[in-house]
């Protein structure tokens, strides 16, 4: 038996240590980033900036989706949240609506992801009715947190102040689309009786 069994990863050479990184998926360096600080900052420094996309929802279920070349990698986001409900049960869904603190706890979240694996936000989607009366906080969040961002997506039920949204939106750099959808019951069709 060995006097010493563990393995001295973080003294390993840059290179040799890049190399087994990158046959990582992003739970592992996560996780491996929890050990400490020091290893944090090492696992950072040898990920490549360009090697994740990154997309965050902020949805009842909030969730990241890691994009590692081809392969998507889903990372579920648990949160504190004082009333708990049922995941599964449809009728909750509609009822549901984040408190600060899980708002809060989700953005420390996403930060840490961004910072772990050396990326930003390409793309973020949200409910604006889930996050009611944080939706401008998050793309606050979102537009001091880096200089511009591929896709934002915003979807509601209920009359949201959409004025306040746009007018923030428009201060951010989007690249590529910016999508805000009501999906009201005023502003759904009907669907037409067929007669046969």
């Amino acid at each position: 038996m060995l006097p010493n069994p563990s393995f001295p990863l973080l003294k390993l050479p840059l290179v040799v240590l890049r190399r087994i990184c990158a046959n990582w998926i992003p739970i592992d360096l996560l996780l491996l980033s929890n050990v400490s600080k020091r290893t944090m900052m090492r696992v950072r420094s040898v990920i490549p900036r360009t090697r994740f996309k990154l997309k965050v929802l902020f949805w009842m279920n909030s969730r990241a989706f890691v994009l590692d070349g081809t392969e998507e990698h889903v990372i579920e986001i648990q949160f504190e949240q004082r009333n708990r409900i049922d995941w599964e049960d449809d009728k909750f869904f509609w009822n549901f609506i984040f408190e600060d603190i899980s708002i809060r706890n989700i953005i420390w979240m996403f930060d840490h992801m961004c910072y772990v694996l050396n990326t930003e936000i390409h793309r973020l989607s949200m409910s604006a009715d889930q996050c009611s009366g944080n939706v401008l906080r998050i793309l606050s969040w979102l537009n001091h947190r880096q200089k511009s961002t591929d896709d934002v997506a915003i979807d509601f039920n209920t009359k949201e102040d959409i004025a306040d949204i746009i007018s923030l939106c428009k201060n951010m750099n989007i690249k590529e689309s910016l999508d805000i959808a009501n999906f009201s019951k005023s502003h759904i069709r009907k669907k037409a009786k067929s007669k046969i």
